[in-house]
């Protein structure tokens, strides 16, 4: 016989009783990673905070900085419905949920991020997430051809600058003299290899 929310225990004397369980937790959703506005990676010293919202009820938020241990990474903990208990709670999410993710910086409004909704796809998950707020950019370094990507377009560019001297300000060799020494050099591309690959748009994930 199927049986929900209970289990039947023998005890002495050979009566079985039923103990009624109040429903079984879930772990919580993890959801982390790096927030860009603009094209800017914020950090941790930025006043700027993350709201999660499911159907347009807050039930979590993070203020960048304060989990020291998160460094400059954000880190949404989204609740979730414990499972068989049959209630239902509104500010705990559930499997198949789409959460809603807002920025708010310092005192101005919430503005929802550019990536699609975050869909809950099963228990436990702990997942790396960039962020996107606003449609630039921004600087990369070695994003040479600012498609918001640092690849192997980038690396050509560089290569036609390569060992080019008498950078100044304001245009450092047209932005290739990336550490503004003077000269486009091994430590500009020590600097582009460390980007390598990045992408800072939202097409990119």
């Amino acid at each position: 016989m199927k049986m929900s929310r209970s289990i039947l225990l023998f005890v002495m004397f050979g009566t079985w009783t039923m103990i009624s369980w109040a429903g079984i937790p879930e772990p919580d959703t993890i959801l982390y990673g790096e927030l860009y506005v603009n094209g800017k990676l914020i950090m941790a010293k930025d006043d700027v905070t993350i709201f999660a919202k499911l159907n347009g009820v807050e039930i979590t938020k993070y203020k960048m900085g304060s989990n020291s241990q998160a460094g400059n990474e954000y880190a949404l903990r989204l609740p979730m419905q414990s499972t068989d208990d049959g209630i239902v709670n509104p500010l705990a999410a559930k499997f198949g949920d789409n959460i809603q993710i807002y920025v708010k910086q310092g005192f101005g409004s919430q503005v929802k991020v550019l990536n699609p909704d975050f869909h809950i796809t099963g228990r436990g998950i702990v997942k790396f997430h960039r962020l996107f707020v606003g449609m630039s950019c921004g600087t990369v370094e070695g994003d040479f051809n600012q498609d918001c990507r640092v690849n192997l377009a980038d690396l050509s560019l560089f290569a036609s600058q390569w060992m080019r001297t008498s950078c100044v300000s304001p245009g450092w060799c047209d932005g290739y003299d990336i550490n503004k020494d003077g000269s486009v050099s091994m430590f500009d591309l020590i600097i582009m290899a460390n980007n390598w690959l990045k992408c800072v748009s939202v097409e990119c994930y």
